[in-house]
């Protein structure tokens, strides 16, 4: 006689859960432990080398909890997950020591943040400033709100008239410029340059010509039709900007924008310089600039 689904359900659950929770304490044993220094090409992104002691302090401290929402980590891929923020850390680094910033308190924002896979070594890199956290409201926001102790502030997708009640000493964007078009990044940029502190600095992920190699050689795959995929690539190559819906949404896909083009992008919406500038820096895969409010 089999078990009742209502018996099932949450033994599935509970299996599941021991299980992401095994794999991401494995994970952060494999980075510690030196097995992830040769470059392993995982999801599209380079496992980082060699951790630097900073890096593997923060490795160690920060928070592994995690939600099965989370659309960031898939079964087998907790290393990657990790090494995203790992990538991260060094990019926002870079970043600050090209700014010639140091941050000790201050305000602190992810936007968007997701389920927390940048948003936990934040709160263990800068452990005296008030982290916040944006996402459109939903299970997301609520989950890193309990999970990491810090703010939050739900988003919007009107991006032009979206407001929040204080500006930033540093803020980071992961992957959001990858997934909108032009007017939505200039309407982007915009909100961070109202929300950056004197003196911020404003740090960003887009794609550019590597992501073109990475659809080529299929390694990673991109829910874009063939008729998207051309005019992808033609308007980035034409225009500098280039945007596809994923197939069956609207407004919502994959984009390519040129280096030049971003710093042009930016200096529509206000006056900041780029002061940092990274291919492929994030994850092996996407290009990072950091913009400072002088």
């Amino acid at each position: 006689m089999s078990l009742p689904r209502t018996l099932l359900r949450p033994l599935r659950r509970l299996y599941t859960t021991a299980r992401r929770d095994r794999e991401f304490k494995n994970a952060r044993q494999i980075l510690l432990g030196g097995e992830a220094t040769r470059p392993l090409r995982l999801k599209g992104g380079l496992v980082p080398p060699d951790l630097t002691d900073r890096e593997a302090r923060l490795v160690e401290q920060i928070s592994l909890v995690s939600d099965p929402a989370d659309t960031m980590y898939r079964p087998g891929a907790a290393v990657s997950y990790l090494c995203a923020g790992v990538s991260a850390v060094r990019g926002i680094d870079a970043s600050l020591a090209a700014a010639g910033k140091t941050i000790s308190k201050g305000a602190i924002l992810d936007f968007p943040c997701g389920y927390g896979r940048v948003l936990r070594f934040l709160r263990v890199m800068f452990p005296d400033a008030t982290i916040v956290g944006s996402e459109l409201p939903g299970a997301g926001l609520d989950f890193c709100r309990s999970a990491f102790s810090i703010q939050t502030i739900p988003s919007s997708v009107d991006l032009k008239t979206l407001t929040f009640p204080r500006k930033f000493d540093l803020m980071f964007c992961g992957s959001l410029f990858t997934h909108i078009d032009e007017r939505m990044a200039v309407d982007l940029l915009g909100f961070f340059h109202r929300h950056l502190a004197e003196g911020g600095v404003c740090i960003f992920t887009t794609h550019g010509p590597h992501v073109i190699d990475v659809m080529n050689n299929k390694v990673l795959e991109f829910n874009l039709s063939s008729e998207g995929k051309e005019r992808l690539v033609r308007d980035y190559q034409e225009k500098g900007y280039g945007f596809a819906d994923y197939v069956g949404q609207s407004g919502y896909g994959i984009s390519l924008v040129s280096q030049s083009h971003v710093a042009e992008l930016a200096h529509r919406v206000g006056t900041w310089e780029r002061v940092f500038l990274l291919d492929s820096g994030w994850h092996g895969l996407q290009d990072i600039h950091a913009f400072a409010a002088r």
